[in-house]
C-alpha cells in the first residue's frame, strides 16, 4: 500500500504539470468577470457556451483539489497509522484509479484521438539495412497492438526484392481499439537505428532510417441529427401559375435551420407535409455536406502538420552496439532495455510523447 500510495502522489504531480491551476482559476475569474456584465446574456449562444466553459473548469478544479485532500490524507495516514493501511485498501486502489483515469482524459483531449490509426513505416537510407529495420519496426508495433488486444490489419506491404522474408520497403496496417490515434500519434517521425550489419561480413556498424506516418481512420460514416428545438418551420403560399389550390392554399414550406443558419424554401407539392419531407431531405443533405468538408479539412490539418517531417529529423535513436540506449528525442524518455522496446514495450515513450505535446 505504501508503494501505491507513492504512485498516487506521482500521479497527482503529473496531472498538475499538465494543468495550471493558476491559468484556470485565472480565467475563472475572467468568466466571473464577464458575467456580470448585462449586456453577455443578450447573446444567448456566447453565454451559454461561456456558462459551459465556468462548469468544466470548476469540475476540473474541484476535483484537482479533491485529489490533492484524499493524496495529502492518506500520506500523512501511511506515517502514523502504517499498521491500519490494509484496512483502508480498497479506498487507496479507487484513488489511484481515479487519478489514472483523469490523467488519461487530459492527455486524450484531441477530438481524433479515440480513432483508429492507420500507421505507414517506409525504408529510408541504408539499403538492405533500412528494409530489415522496417521489419523489426513492424513487428514492435504489432506486439504493441497484440498486447492490448487491439485489431491489427495490413492494409499494404512492399517486401524487398531481396530477402523479402526479413526486408520490407513499405508497409501500411490498420491498429483499431480504443484511443489508438491518439496513443501512436507522436510516432509519426524518423526512426534512427545504430547496430552492427547483420548484412555485412565484416560486422560493421551501421546506421539506418525508416519514416513512420500516422493518421487518423476516420470514418466516412456521418450521422446527421437534427433537433426540432433548432428548426422554425413557417407555411406559405405558394406563387405563380397553377391554379386555385396554388394560390389558395398554404403548402408552401420555409424551413430554416438556426445552428447552421441554412434556409430552404420548398413549393414543388401541392401537399404541405410532402413539401416538409423534401425540405428536411434538402437540409440533411446540406449538414452532410458541410459536416464533410469538416471532416476534410480536420485531416488536411493533420497531414500538413506531419508532412513537415523529413529525414535527417529523427524523433527517436535506437542504439543496439555499443551499447543499449533507446532515446526520444522530443520527450527525452529513454530506455536501456532495447530487446524489450522492439518487444512491443513501447507504452512509456508514448505516454511521454502525450505529456509532452
Amino acid at each position: 500500500m505504501l508503494q501505491k500510495i507513492k504512485n498516487c502522489k506521482e500521479l497527482l504531480i503529473s496531472i498538475r504539470e499538465l494543468i495550471s491551476v493558476e491559468d484556470l482559476s485565472l480565467r475563472l475569474s475572467e468568466i466571473d468577470s464577464l458575467m456580470s456584465d448585462s449586456d453577455i446574456w443578450k447573446d444567448q449562444k456566447r453565454s451559454s457556451s461561456i456558462m459551459k466553459e465556468r462548469q468544466k473548469i470548476l469540475n476540473i478544479l474541484n476535483k484537482i483539489n479533491s485529489f490533492i485532500k484524499d493524496v495529502d490524507f492518506y500520506d500523512e495516514f501511511s506515517l502514523l497509522f502504517l499498521d491500519e493501511l490494509d484496512s483502508h485498501k480498497d479506498i487507496i486502489n479507487k484513488l489511484h484509479k481515479d487519478l489514472s483515469d483523469f490523467e488519461f482524459k487530459q492527455l486524450m483531449n484531441d477530438e481524433a484521438d479515440d480513432n483508429a490509426a492507420i500507421l505507414s513505416i517506409n525504408a529510408g537510407a541504408g539499403g538492405l539495412e533500412a528494409a530489415n529495420w522496417v521489419s523489426m519496426m513492424l513487428r514492435m508495433y504489432c506486439c504493441w497492438a497484440t498486447s492490448n488486444k487491439y485489431k491489427i490489419e495490413i492494409l499494404d506491404m512492399k517486401p524487398s526484392e531481396e530477402h523479402s522474408a526479413i526486408c520490407t520497403d513499405s508497409v501500411s496496417i490498420r491498429i483499431d481499439g480504443p484511443y489508438v490515434y491518439g496513443y501512436l500519434k507522436g510516432e509519426s517521425g524518423v526512426h534512427r537505428l545504430i547496430r552492427n550489419s547483420p548484412f555485412n561480413s565484416g560486422d560493421a556498424r551501421h546506421t539506418s532510417f525508416a519514416a513512420v506516418y500516422v493518421s487518423p481512420d476516420i470514418e466516412d460514416t456521418i450521422d446527421i441529427k437534427i433537433e426540432d428545438k433548432d428548426l422554425e418551420i413557417t407555411a406559405q403560399t405558394s406563387c405563380g401559375s397553377g391554379g386555385q389550390n396554388v394560390n389558395k392554399v398554404a403548402s408552401a414550406i420555409r424551413l430554416r435551420h438556426t445552428p447552421s443558419g441554412i434556409n430552404i424554401l420548398v413549393r414543388s407539392e401541392r401537399d404541405q407535409l410532402a413539401n416538409k419531407k423534401i425540405a428536411m431531405k434538402m437540409l440533411k443533405a446540406k449538414l452532410y455536406a458541410i459536416e464533410l468538408k469538416k471532416r476534410e479539412e480536420e485531416k488536411d490539418k493533420i497531414l500538413s502538420a506531419q508532412q513537415n517531417i523529413a529525414f535527417g529529423s529523427q524523433i527517436r535513436t535506437y542504439t543496439l552496439m555499443p551499447y543499449q540506449l533507446i532515446k526520444d528525442h522530443k520527450s527525452s524518455y529513454e530506455s536501456r532495455n532495447a530487446d524489450s522496446v522492439l518487444d512491443g514495450n513501447i507504452e512509456g515513450f508514448l505516454i511521454a510523447n502525450l505529456k509532452n505535446k
